[in-house]
């Protein structure tokens, strides 16, 4: 909340010299609840990082042992077929990858030679055999053994052969496509319409790919690697425990906050993304360390799953975008989780009802299989597709809209933004409401407080009018003795010394008197220096005692941490030119600390944590006033400026 709304004119304060600090909000002197706000953030940081160590640790053993733990890995190829291979051969077939790679251009007569050198060794050894003599019964026996080593070497080598063949027509097949495409446009079938503008798309999609270096490599531990959905569900789940835990914190904001509602969503997002690193890195190193297929500086096409991606990445780049596109959608569950549980009651249960039946109709469409335009657009522009990105690079397809071809990843990152966007700005507002809602409770119990008070000294002035009454009657009975006593037996009770307040308003003499008496209590004292009559003024009695109670409420909890000889509060009321001006000076210890451009109190009642200056403001701007703090020499200044609103009028209480 703004609390200069106006600048006062110079030359109205008198009498203070120094270096001013001037800030705006509530402050602290003294560092209790500093230290306890301190070690609440650690404590919320320990439990967050307790949780997704959690995730990670389960993460890594789930993937180790999927993939790296036993004979055999398992991975989907492009078309969802299942692949299945021995570990001992992949590390075998990439040896002679290594191997022959030092001279591509002549790899695939290489290894032909080998092979055909193979085929004669395997039928030496099987007239050796049948030279020796063996036993018709063991012939079948005998064969199998013979050639079951030379049949494994024999497939490693026919694989790896397939590798650098592909490889090596890559760039053949690209112009195969430019000229098919060239050939289908000139017919009659494909001269206009959907047909004619995905050839054009799809030829200029392709152009230039040709001259794109393709690397022999494996993609089985890639494919592997892509296809864990297990991290994806833990990413979720993950997003949703950091969403629920925010929610707590920010529902409980107002006993003892440690974040602000602006940083809700900046802090939960950095710990989600430490998170997804955790998640995904250490998937990324096991594959590494253990499948040893790290090539991250050759093309993408050199993946034999994404040889019909046209898009010029690396494996790397791919990889970044791949996760890229996964946090936002990680991130898109968090902010939808926090807009569920931001709403109570019915209204919870019916947004998380529809989000639920979004996310089922989203997933009905993932598995539609279908050629339907329409269908295929719902099955493409999918919500899930943020969780299997690679689905736009390994194959190549275009959306027929209105008769004209679309790129898949460019229309569904338009529609992504704007999802993600759109959901962020709902985010922000939910919890803005939220914290208005938490903070207008709190403030309400706070004006019951200090309404309840302001009556209290209205009580008091009226019991004050009885006594003067009682001895008005006792005088004029004659009763002087009787008079006498009740006098000094009142004097004893309200200690009139300290009943020095002469404003012209009752309530506000007694509220001063009050004060005086707590200050009292805790070894203070409160100087007044009244220069004015409030009575007549333009303002309203409640907004004055709100403003005086407030500024020596915050000085007597400063005072605290003083010692008891300087524990001297000073208050001074002015009035000049239609504009009051109060001024509350207190010593005080320790480091005036700030969070987020407000001062932090030290106040015990930690629920009312900050309510007493947001008051001080709000009266500020109701009469277009300000208020200013000004700290020198462990000197604490509050200066209030009150402009008369002609609306309002105070009038002696009867």
């Amino acid at each position: 909340m703004q609390s200069r709304c106006r600048q006062p004119v110079a030359g109205q304060w008198s009498g203070y010299t120094g270096e001013q600090k001037k800030t705006k909000g509530s402050y602290d002197c003294g560092n209790e609840e500093a230290g306890d706000k301190m070690r609440n953030r650690k404590a919320f940081f320990a439990v967050q990082g307790s949780i997704i160590l959690g995730f990670i640790i389960l993460n890594v053993l789930i993937f180790y042992m999927v993939n790296c733990n036993g004979e055999y890995l398992q991975s989907r190829d492009v078309w969802g077929n299942t692949q299945t291979i021995l570990k001992s051969d992949l590390k075998s077939r990439q040896k002679l990858i290594n191997e022959f790679s030092q001279n591509t251009a002549t790899a695939v007569e290489n290894i032909d030679g080998i092979l055909a050198q193979i085929e004669k060794n395997e039928q030496l050894e099987k007239e050796k055999a049948r030279k020796n003599r063996y036993k018709k019964e063991n012939d079948k026996e005998i064969k199998t053994t013979i050639t079951i080593g030379i049949t494994e070497k024999k497939e490693n080598y026919l694989v790896v052969r397939n590798i650098f063949s592909e490889a090596e027509v890559y760039g053949a097949d690209i112009q195969n496509i430019g000229d098919k495409a060239e050939k289908m446009s000139e017919t009659a079938l494909y001269s206009s319409g959907w047909y004619r503008n995905n050839i054009v798309k799809s030829e200029r999609d392709y152009y230039g790919l040709n001259y794109v270096n393709i690397t022999p490599m494996q993609d089985e531990a890639w494919n592997a690697l892509i296809d864990f959905r297990v991290t994806d569900l833990l990413a979720c789940g993950m997003a949703v425990v950091v969403a629920v835990i925010l929610f707590f914190l920010l529902q409980n904001q107002a006993e003892g906050m440690i974040f602000t509602t602006g940083d809700v969503v900046a802090k939960g997002s950095a710990i989600l993304l430490a998170g997804f690193v955790g998640l995904y890195g250490s998937n990324l190193m096991l594959k590494d360390f253990y499948l040893e297929q790290n090539m991250f500086n050759v093309s993408i096409q050199s993946l034999q799953s994404f040889r019909d991606c046209h898009y010029i990445l690396t494996v790397g780049g791919f990889f970044i975008i791949w996760l890229l596109i996964k946090l936002s959608a990680c991130l898109l569950v968090f902010m939808t989780i926090l807009c569920i549980v931001s709403h109570s009651g019915k209204k919870r249960i019916f947004i998380g009802m529809a989000v639920l039946a979004v996310v089922v109709t989203e997933y009905i469409f993932a598995g539609y299989v279908g050629e339907k335009p329409l269908f295929v657009f719902l099955r493409e522009i999918n919500l899930f597709s943020a969780f299997t990105p690679e689905r736009f690079f390994n194959r190549y397809l275009n959306l027929n809209i209105a008769g004209n071809a679309y790129s898949r990843l460019t229309f569904f990152m338009v529609l992504w933004c704007f999802v993600f966007v759109t959901v962020l700005l709902v985010c922000v507002r939910r919890i803005k409401m939220y914290q208005k809602l938490v903070m207008a409770d709190v403030q309400k119990n706070y004006d019951e407080e200090i309404n309840r008070q302001y009556l209290e000294t209205r009580r008091l002035w009226h019991d004050f009018q009885n006594h003067l009454l009682a001895i008005q009657a006792m005088t004029e009975n004659g009763d002087r003795e009787g008079a006498d006593r009740y006098i000094k037996d009142l004097s004893e009770s309200i200690s009139t010394d300290k009943l020095a307040a002469k404003t012209g308003y009752n309530p506000v003499d007694l509220l001063l008197y009050k004060k005086q008496v707590q200050a009292a209590e805790q070894e203070a004292k409160i100087k007044l220096v009244i220069q004015c009559e409030l009575c007549g003024m333009n303002f309203t009695g409640y907004d004055l005692c709100s403003v005086i109670g407030n500024l020596l409420d915050n000085a007597l909890e400063a005072v605290k941490a003083v010692s008891s000889e300087e524990r001297i509060i000073e208050l001074d009321l002015k009035r000049q030119q239609g504009m009051l001006f109060i001024s509350c000076k207190n010593p005080y210890k320790g480091e005036i600390k700030t969070e987020n451009g407000r001062l932090i109190t030290s106040k015990n009642d930690k629920k009312n944590h900050g309510i007493g200056i947001s008051s001080i403001e709000q009266v500020c701007q109701k009469y277009q006033g300000t208020m200013e703090i000004q700290t020198d020499n462990e000197v604490f200044r509050v200066l209030v400026l009150l402009v008369e609103d002609k609306n309002c009028r105070l009038g002696k209480i009867e």
